[in-house]
């Protein structure tokens, strides 16, 4: 019997005490623990571990922001890709013909960035175009809106070179813009800049806030399309009002001049961004091909206080003859 024994007497007697209560008494109790400083951590300590994850918090998240803005910059050398193949199917649909550049000395620097303009929110509505990139999409050769806008750009609504601005809960891309800014000008714009070069070149110029290049011959811009057709496209307004030049034959483009870069609008409109400063912008070229311009290796060319100044200020014709600067000055 467990517990129990026989006394000399022949009584048995019966211990209370379980066999393995004196183990039990040799183990610690939580407060003679506590009392050790054996398993827990103090004060001093949560805070020294607080402050080693704020440390290596503070290391890793610029590095983590670092891999996400370059995975958005391959997303947008992805798009540009999809584009020049496009441009090279529309070519091949057009005899020879290059999606119809928008482009003005006079007009606007924001041009090479329009795709359509309307009246109201419906296909009926064309008021101006298709033109430059919307073209594309026009024809179905990229029938996808989200990619004409680089990832890199704010998901904002109120601002017309992002998706969202033109799509939303009441209308379908592009006729958003009929929600988001209804007292605005109703015009479908892209993320990036439609440019195509000419291999003929003008006589040389000087280029406005960048004396230091002197004189520079720019390649050729076909003269203004006065059509009174309407481009095929039932649009209200015939050609000679939608301030496009004459159709651009593949056999005359520059294939190592640029065709499409992100948006050049305005210096505030290249939104890969290094610490808050431009990074760079990704640029096809009329071969296919598409390369990332590193912003620090072409100060010339990203420099907000020269080159930028007459585009930023919308003066023409000094801003459009800095955009061809850019254009012609990109990389291959």
């Amino acid at each position: 019997m467990s517990g129990a024994f026989l006394s000399k007497s022949g009584v048995a007697n019966f211990n209370t005490q379980h066999p393995n209560m004196s183990a039990m008494k040799n183990f610690p109790s939580p407060e003679s623990r506590i009392a050790s400083g054996r398993h827990a951590f103090t004060l001093i300590e949560l805070l020294v571990v607080i402050a080693i994850i704020a440390i290596l918090a503070a290391m890793l998240l610029p590095a983590l922001s670092k891999a996400k803005e370059r995975a958005k910059r391959i997303q947008c050398l992805n798009g540009e890709r999809q584009m020049g193949v496009a441009i090279k199917m529309y070519s091949d649909d057009n005899n020879s013909i290059y999606p119809t550049l928008k482009w003005s000395a006079s007009g606007s620097v924001w041009y090479p960035y329009e795709m359509a303009r309307f009246t109201a929110a419906n296909d009926a509505g064309l008021d101006v175009g298709w033109e430059n990139l919307g073209l594309l999409y026009a024809t179905k050769l990229l029938p996808n809106p989200e990619i004409y806008y680089c990832g890199s750009n704010p998901k904002d609504v109120a601002n017309p070179y992002t998706f969202e601005h033109y799509a939303t809960s009441n209308n379908k891309w592009p006729f958003g813009m009929f929600d988001t800014d209804p007292a605005g000008n109703k015009y479908a714009r892209s993320g990036y800049s439609y440019f195509p070069q000419n291999q003929s070149l003008d006589a040389p110029i000087a280029i406005p806030g960048v004396a230091s290049v002197g004189n520079v011959a720019l390649p050729t811009v076909n003269p203004k399309d006065t059509s009174t057709a309407r481009g095929g496209q039932n649009a209200a307004q015939t050609i000679n009002n939608w301030n496009v030049v004459t159709p651009m034959k593949e056999a005359a483009i520059d294939l190592n001049k640029a065709v499409v870069t992100d948006n050049l609008a305005n210096s505030a409109n290249i939104f890969h961004k290094n610490k808050g400063a431009p990074a760079g912008l990704n640029a096809l070229f009329g071969d296919g091909h598409v390369r990332w311009q590193e912003a620090r290796n072409n100060p010339l060319l990203f420099d907000k206080n020269g080159v930028w100044a007459a585009i930023d200020s919308s003066s023409a014709p000094a801003g459009q003859t800095d955009i061809r600067f850019l254009m012609n000055s990109w990389r291959p």
